[in-house]
């Protein structure tokens, strides 16, 4: 859900974030966000959208949903800032806000494909253990029969180790898996047809960017996770957030 609505109203525009709370490695912007913006920070997290553990539900149909929930209390905010995957979410989120004058900041962009949901679904089964369960072929289905098929797969890796384990349990077990599914099978129909580009794109060390028109690119010696605790990258983003109108 949007954190920090009610006191964003009546306020300079804010900065918001788009971040993963479940990841695994958690990345977060509050330690490389400028202290002057931290206390009217906006939080995403598009995981959170009801629903998408049963249903792929299109990128631009999300960012149409929170766009609405951000203009709603209290308009759009000076600058969308995503990372990994978030980045095709992001995209399409700063079109769907009104106006023209949000800035889009990515670090570390990825861009997930179709296959990337099998891999998805490899990893999932090894970490339930049931490693050498068959991954079923889902990158060349429609969006919504490679959910359920997925769905059907990890209900079977479960019963795997917990063969006697209720089917509602079975559901609620695998609900997070199903919902990352979800959301990689959207980003990656979605990002073919993304409406905007990120103004300025960060790179940790050793990253390449995965498009040739992004406006800006800013390499940094840092790690994938290094970005996120790096003095530099939070002066970086003080000099692209402060050029923003802030009202």
């Amino acid at each position: 859900m949007l954190s920090s609505m009610a006191r964003a109203r009546d306020r300079r525009r804010p900065v918001l974030v788009v971040e993963f709370a479940k990841e695994a490695q958690r990345r977060t912007f509050d330690r490389i966000l400028p202290e002057q913006f931290l206390e009217d920070r906006l939080r995403i997290d598009p995981l959170d959208l009801s629903g998408l553990a049963d249903r792929v539900v299109p990128v631009p149909e999300q960012a149409t949903h929170w766009a609405a929930s951000l203009v709603a209390s209290g308009g759009p905010p000076r600058a969308v800032l995503a990372y990994c995957s978030g980045a095709v979410f992001a995209e399409h989120l700063a079109a769907a806000l009104p106006g023209d004058d949000t800035v889009l900041v990515v670090l570390d962009p990825a861009f997930p494909g179709p296959e990337d949901a099998e891999g998805l679904l490899s990893g999932f089964a090894a970490a339930m253990g049931a490693p050498n369960l068959p991954v079923p072929a889902i990158a060349g289905l429609p969006d919504q029969q490679a959910l359920e098929t997925a769905g059907a797969f990890l209900r079977e890796a479960l019963a795997c180790v917990a063969p006697d384990l209720d089917a509602v349990v079975a559901d609620e077990l695998t609900a997070d898996r199903r919902i990352w599914l979800s959301f990689v099978l959207s980003a990656a129909r979605a990002r073919a047809n993304a409406p905007r580009r990120p103004a300025h794109v960060v790179l940790s060390e050793g990253a390449t960017p995965e498009a040739a028109d992004f406006r800006s690119v800013h390499r940094m010696p840092e790690s994938v996770t290094g970005l996120f605790a790096s003095a530099d990258v939070r002066d970086l983003l003080a000099g692209m957030l402060e050029t923003v109108p802030s009202c």
